[in-house]
């Protein structure tokens, strides 16, 4: 009991342990990415949809372009965000940190004025929109501005501006327009021409962040300030409606409405020249007043900013950061629900894919290592042939493979052109293999044993009959294995439970009749003198019962159509194909070895328990007699086998292609363990002593140089010296009150009038003579098929039993035979003794 507790401990722990692990992995990483708030809101949306899909968590957190710059350099961030040049400060003659175009967007002049139509958007042309942010224009009813605007000669009101910090991007990038501006109109001695030139005039409010600009302009009358798309949406929704953006003029003097078309004429005609002396270290790419037709003339381009020599120290965290440049750059929708202009297939954003795809982790290479590494234009090198890459994100490790299409694998290749064989070549197929094999071999040498020695007293003991049921039940077992290491199939993966099922049922309904048997043997003798207890009756029921558990597993499987579904593998791309359960969204289906679980639970479990049950009830019967001892083990030892199995593979995960591959390897040796180990426990010694008695027989025939035998392998003659012995191997039982069967091999000596009786506990030696051999009650066959006498030695008597009638005729003769030559020698040797009695008178 103490090593049966110890046990389930070790086990359960075993689980809890192998749980926990498997529940570790990359989720722990956090990739940091900060620092420009003017495309804060798409990098937030894709850094919550990146953490969603992938084992990672990351966080965008907005600032400022300077931040963005600063906290990439010193390692703070993996990836930082900035809209302006990289400050000399941050970089060397070897590129300390580089900038690369990641979005395009528009800076749009956002204002509130109360009591303007609802549809207006104000123009701002180049001559007057500088003039507002020097101070020099400071009412909304200027000349200057009701000129393009009429609706506002009666806004006899103060604009008050409200403006961000020197060191922000938005700030940067609209002082760069107003210069342009001012430049194209001939402004003379234009302020932004002076580099320490701020907003700093008597109207205006600087505002600590651009969130808090926003929420200013869209509460306060007669505010204005320079906002992105997603800023100026904030200020609108915060207004009672007063609140617009307005029109900015072009070099052509048109006004240009800030949307995706406008904005997408400025990044598509940056010249290429641009494109290609682009330097990455220095200054960004410039896409401020392109001279194209309705261009946007603030159009920004927004950078990620990297340390290419070392992202981070961790090779995963530089990865998943790459994979995440990646991932935003190559989903415009990203960018374009947000009013912004994606790069993706853009000459500038194809720079920017091929530099990150050339960034090593201490000259270890990160990209193109394997099959589903995307190019830049999102076509492949190695497209897949009959499959898919799940992952569309680069950088992925050697292993990942591509998902194929049902009936192709990647077998030597990674591609899936070849064509599924039906015998799965992998490590965990050959491991089934050779547990299927070592089970066939070992279940179906002891059934031919079982078949070929069953006229054996040994064997004809145990019941034959149900005997070789309970080993093709435990053979079927073992094939069963078989359809767990093909490929899976619609065929396959129905085989894989109900052959289980069956074969199981077969065992467990078999062992609880045989066990309801001798419970009526040792409570109800009379009861089990009726025929329904014959072994013909008991295989009907069994296979009633077998047949019952494949109707239930078939059923199951129909229910819950199964058959192959896609198994996802946590932390790698690479998916495989497995029998499984399906589910309600695709990758969420549970595997076959759960569906196997439930269903052998279901009925074969509610037969174990029931063959306990009976064991519990035969309890006495147990110790008194073999068999019932050796059901009760085997019981004991599948009840055990099960629960620790059920509980390790319930416990362990399905998610990665290690934990996939355990759990199917588990659930092959368990049934293997039960193929194997349960017929050994309940036929092994029978089986083994059997032939052993063989062995010994016929060792004594080779040492005496000469044996006879007789038709029947129950009996032989054998001459040792000049003496005959002949050996008879019989059941016996004692005739007495719940008496059971063992076996008995007595060896005769006719010649010499000896007997030897060689029980399993008691060995006799005696004159045979002495024993007195009668017919039973009945000598010819019985209801079990037997023959039998009655031997009586000193007070005992027991009942013999012999397979054939012949042999039994035989014993009787030479112990007739004996009785009479006893009988004659006593005769003589009283003769003789008279003789030399009247020789001496």
């Amino acid at each position: 009991m103490h090593r049966f507790t110890m046990a389930s401990r070790l086990f359960a722990f075993a689980a809890v342990l192998l749980t926990a692990l498997s529940a570790q992995g990359a989720r722990g990483v956090v990739i940091k990415v900060g620092g420009a708030s003017f495309p804060s809101v798409p990098y937030t949306i894709a850094a919550g949809k990146f953490s969603s899909e992938n084992p990672v968590t990351v966080v965008y957190s907005g600032s400022n372009s300077g931040t963005g710059q600063k906290y990439a350099f010193n390692g703070e961030f993996q990836v930082g965000a900035s809209d302006v040049p990289i400050s000399t400060s941050l970089y060397g003659s070897n590129g300390t940190i580089i900038a690369l175009p990641a979005i395009a967007g528009g800076l749009v002049v956002t204002y509130n004025v109360p009591g303007l139509p609802k549809d207006l958007q104000l123009k701002f042309s180049r001559r007057v929109l500088p003039r507002i942010f020097d101070g020099s224009v400071s009412m909304w009813n200027d000349p200057l501005l009701v000129a393009d605007n009429p609706s506002l000669a009666e806004k006899n009101a103060k604009i008050i501006v409200i403006t961000r910090s020197a060191g922000s991007g938005s700030t940067i990038f609209f002082t760069k327009g107003l210069k342009l501006m001012d430049a194209s109109s001939n402004y003379a001695s234009s302020p932004y021409e002076n580099p320490k030139f701020t907003f700093n005039m008597n109207n205006s409010v600087r505002a600590a962040t651009t969130d808090a600009a926003a929420v200013i302009v869209g509460s306060f009358p007669y505010t204005l300030t320079y906002l992105s798309q997603n800023e100026a949406a904030v200020a609108r929704a915060s207004s009672n409606g007063d609140c617009s953006t307005a029109l900015a003029q072009h070099l052509n003097g048109d006004f240009i409405r800030c949307n995706l078309e406008s904005l997408a004429l400025a990044v598509k005609n940056v010249p290429q020249d641009n494109i290609d002396s682009l330097n990455y270290n220095t200054e960004g790419l410039n896409t401020l007043d392109v001279n194209v037709p309705g261009a946007y003339p603030l159009t920004i381009i927004s950078n990620f900013i990297l340390r290419p020599s070392e992202i981070s120290s961790d090779k995963a965290m530089t990865v998943w950061a790459l994979k995440f440049i990646w991932f935003f750059i190559s989903q415009p929708e990203f960018a374009t629900s947000q009013t912004f202009v994606s790069l993706y297939q853009t000459p500038i954003g194809d720079r920017t894919l091929s530099r990150i795809s050339s960034i090593t982790q201490r000259d270890e290479v990160l990209y193109g290592n394997s099959v589903c590494d995307p190019l830049p234009n999102g076509s492949y090198l190695h497209p897949c042939v009959n499959g898919f890459c799940e992952d569309l994100n680069p950088f992925q490790d050697s292993s990942a493979q591509c998902t194929c299409v049902y009936g192709f694998g990647n077998y030597g290749q990674s591609d899936c052109s070849e064509v599924t064989p039906y015998f799965s070549p992998v490590w965990t197929s050959y491991v089934k293999y050779f547990f299927m094999a070592t089970a066939v071999l070992v279940v179906g040498g002891m059934l031919s044993q079982l078949i070929r020695m069953k006229a054996d007293p040994d064997v004809k003991a145990m019941s034959p009959p149900c005997c070789a049921f309970i080993l093709s039940g435990f053979l079927l077992a073992g094939i069963s294995i078989l359809f767990h290491a093909t490929s899976p199939t619609p065929s396959t993966c129905v085989a894989n439970i109900v052959t289980a099922s069956i074969a199981f049922g077969m065992v467990f309904s078999m062992i609880f009749l045989k066990s309801i048997r001798i419970f009526f043997i040792f409570r109800y003798t009379r009861l089990a003198r009726l025929g329904i207890f014959q072994d013909a009756v008991l295989i009907a029921l069994a296979t009633i019962f077998a047949i019952i558990d494949g109707i239930i597993a078939g059923v199951y499987t129909q229910v819950n159509k199964v058959g192959p579904r896609i198994q996802e593998l946590t932390g790698s791309s690479k998916e495989v194909w497995v029998c499984g359960v399906e589910g309600d969204t695709e990758g969420s289906s549970r595997s076959t070895i759960s569906a196997l679980l439930i269903v052998l639970l279901a009925f074969n479990g509610l037969l174990v328990v029931l063959c306990l049950v009976a064991g519990h009830l035969t309890r006495s019967a147990s110790r008194k007699f073999d068999e019932s001892k050796k059901i009760w083990s085997m019981v004991s030892v599948c009840a055990l086998i099960l629960l620790i199995s059920m509980s390790v593979m319930l416990g362990l995960p399905s998610d990665t292609e290690a934990m996939l591959n355990l759990k199917n390897v588990l659930f092959s040796g368990t049934v293997w363990l039960l193929s194997i180990l349960s017929p050994i426990i309940l036929f092994g010694p029978s089986l083994l002593g059997s032939l052993q008695t063989n062995i010994r027989e016929s060792s004594l025939g080779h040492n005496s140089g000469s044996i006879q035998s007789g038709e029947n392998s129950d009996w032989k003659t054998a001459e040792v010296g000049k003496s005959t012995a002949l050996l008879y191997n019989v059941g016996v039982k004692a005739v007495k009150a719940l008496a059971i069967w063992d076996t008995a091999l007595i060896i005769l000596m006719p010649d010499m009038n000896m007997a030897f009786i060689m029980k399993s506990e008691t060995h006799i030696f005696t004159k045979f003579t002495k024993c007195k051999v009668k017919p039973a009650a009945a000598t010819t066959k019985d209801a079990q098929g037997t023959f039998r006498l009655e031997l009586a030695l000193d007070k005992n008597t027991d009942l013999l039993e012999f397979a054939t009638k012949e042999k039994m005729d035989e014993f009787r003769s030479i112990h007739t035979q004996c009785v009479v030559n006893n009988n004659m020698k006593r005769e003589e040797t009283s003769g003789m003794r008279k003789q030399t009695s009247r020789s001496i008178k």
